[in-house]
């Protein structure tokens, strides 16, 4: 990937990207590539200070030469057409790349923690010493896809005071420790088919602050995310959470798990996040 890398404009992205390689961490044992986009206009308006959504598979946003099934998220065209649209202001995103250990990485119940204390005691850090950013949480936003997507809920659900809202897209609600078993070719027969949420649910957890927009398709891997998502949902209103302010699940017909479904829909979380409230 160094060579497109090298060659920002071939991506054909609008804005501005800048590339940090191999950025390590105390926390995580493997170092990632960051993409931080910056929205046309940024080097002119000097005084301008920007809201920042953190975003997982940051190799899948922008450029669709590296994305996976050569379809990328088209962040940049959505940001600007929102925009355009009156619909929010300019944002930066900060585009976290995956490594080979994303499946734990993106776990809250396994390396999702420690990925937490990268983002925000390394990463955050240095992103507002280098760039024009407003900060604190109200300005501050997670978002992702998937595995990306649980991470985002979990960042909110556990650091509201430091990310207020996030976009969590066809997220995988169904992790458990049987299906991480199979994942990893173990024996999965003593393992538990609960879903991990769930049994943070039947624990007494609870949701105390942030907001949350989740979403799912009805195809593909997504076929399943209805009745994963409900237990989810009748959580978040047994603790008192106030519908489309505090959460929304939103079902998308016939969109399945892939790039190009998600990429027709991420304005729908842009605005969520970056909108007036």
């Amino acid at each position: 990937n160094a060579p497109f890398m090298d060659d920002l404009p071939g991506s054909g992205a609008q804005g501005t990207q800048v590339y940090w390689h191999d950025v390590p961490s105390e926390f995580l044992d493997e170092d990632r590539n960051v993409v931080i986009w910056l929205p046309p206009g940024y080097a002119e308006s000097t005084d301008q200070r920007y809201k920042v959504i953190y975003m997982t598979d940051g190799e899948n946003l922008f450029d669709p030469r590296i994305a996976s099934w050569g379809v990328d998220w088209g962040i940049d065209e959505a940001i600007v057409r929102g925009v355009a649209e009156g619909k929010f202001e300019p944002a930066i995103v900060v585009g976290t790349w995956s490594t080979a250990k994303r499946g734990l990485e993106y776990s809250p119940w396994h390396e999702g923690p420690q990925y937490a204390r990268f983002l925000i005691e390394e990463l955050m850090p240095r992103i507002n010493a280098e760039f024009r950013t407003r900060t604190g949480a109200e300005n501050t936003f997670a978002m992702g896809s998937s595995m990306g997507g649980l991470m985002s809920y979990y960042l909110v659900k556990n650091h509201h005071d430091v990310i207020s809202a996030c976009g969590c897209v066809s997220s995988h609600f169904a992790l458990s420790e049987k299906m991480y078993a199979d994942w990893q070719g173990a024996d999965p027969e003593s393992a538990d088919p609960t879903p991990f949420v769930v049994r943070d649910i039947e624990a007494g957890q609870a949701i105390s602050g942030g907001r949350f927009f989740f979403d799912y398709g009805t195809e593909t891997l997504d076929s399943t995310y209805e009745e994963d998502h409900k237990p989810v949902e009748r959580w978040f209103r047994k603790q008192g959470r106030k519908k489309d302010r505090d959460y929304k699940f939103v079902k998308y017909e016939g969109a399945d798990h892939s790039e190009r479904a998600w990429r027709a829909r991420v304005g729908d979380q842009l605005e969520w996040m970056l909108g007036e409230l």
